[in-house]
């Protein structure tokens, strides 16, 4: 179920996280699907912090982390008129 995959890349991201902080950059896309398809305000806090610091690997993490920020906070995921999000 959705519940069950959002549940395990949530979970995957944690101990990644504690372990080897360095390679969230490996899991940035499902990070952003989890953290989208989750209601929950702690755990959308908890990816959009992560998908920040993501940032310092460059332009696009910064873009993704962005674009995450608005989609929870009530924009519309499929806006017309938006740059994608690896656009340079």
């Amino acid at each position: 179920t959705l519940h069950d995959a959002v549940s395990q890349v949530l979970e995957l991201s944690l101990k990644l996280h504690r372990s080897r902080p360095h390679l969230m950059v490996r899991i940035t896309w499902p990070l952003f699907i989890a953290g989208i398809a989750t209601s929950d305000r702690i755990y959308q806090d908890w990816v959009s912090f992560r998908l920040r610091e993501l940032g310092r690997y460059g332009l696009n993490y910064s873009r993704v982390s962005a674009r995450f920020d608005e989609i929870i906070q009530g924009g519309d995921p499929f806006a017309h008129g938006r740059r994608p999000l690896c656009a340079q």
